[in-house]
C-alpha cells in the first residue's frame, strides 16, 4: 500500500509505503479533529472504517466497509471471533480490513476507527510479551508489505 491514514475520535494517522515502495515509512502524526460522521477520503483514496465489539458474555465481533472517493461501495465484512477482548476485537477489524484493502490492491487507503487505544498501540513500540504483540505485529506486517 502506497499510504494508510488511521483515523480515530482524536484523530490518529499512520501513513505508510509499499507496493512496491523501495522505502518503508511508518509515520505518525496527531490530529485534534473529530469524525462525527463519515466524511469523504481524499480523491484517489479508499476510506476503510472498522468497528469491533463484545456482548456482555464476552463474544466478540468485528466488521468494516471499505468505499471510494466518492462514496461508492467498494467491499465489506464481519467476523464472528469468539471470546476477545474490545481491543483485540478492533485490532483484529484493522487486520481483517487492511488484508481487504490488500487484496483489492487498494493503495491509499484511510483506515477509521473510533478506538484510540487500539490504534495508538499499532504506532507504538510494544514489547513482545504483550497479550496482543502477534495481532499487532500482522497489521505492521501488511502496512510494510511490498
Amino acid at each position: 500500500m502506497a499510504y494508510a491514514h488511521c483515523v480515530a475520535a482524536v484523530a490518529f494517522c499512520v501513513m505508510y509505503h509499499g507496493l512496491g515502495a523501495m522505502r518503508r515509512d511508518l509515520l505518525s502524526k496527531i490530529n485534534n479533529k473529530n469524525e462525527t460522521r463519515w466524511n469523504i477520503p481524499s480523491t484517489r483514496w479508499a476510506k476503510l472504517d472498522v468497528d469491533g465489539s463484545t456482548n456482555f458474555n464476552g463474544i466478540a465481533a468485528c466488521g468494516g466497509l471499505i468505499r471510494d472517493d466518492k462514496g461508492n461501495w467498494i467491499k465489506n465484512f464481519s467476523k464472528n471471533l469468539g471470546y476477545q477482548p474490545k481491543i483485540a476485537a478492533e485490532h483484529l477489524g484493522i487486520m481483517e480490513g487492511l488484508n481487504l484493502c490488500w487484496n483489492a490492491k487498494l493503495t491509499r487507503v484511510n483506515v477509521y476507527s473510533n478506538f484510540v487505544e487500539a490504534l495508538s498501540l499499532i504506532d507504538c513500540n510494544f514489547i513482545d510479551s504483550h497479550p496482543l504483540s502477534a495481532i499487532i505485529t500482522n497489521i505492521k506486517n501488511i502496512i510494510m508489505q511490498d
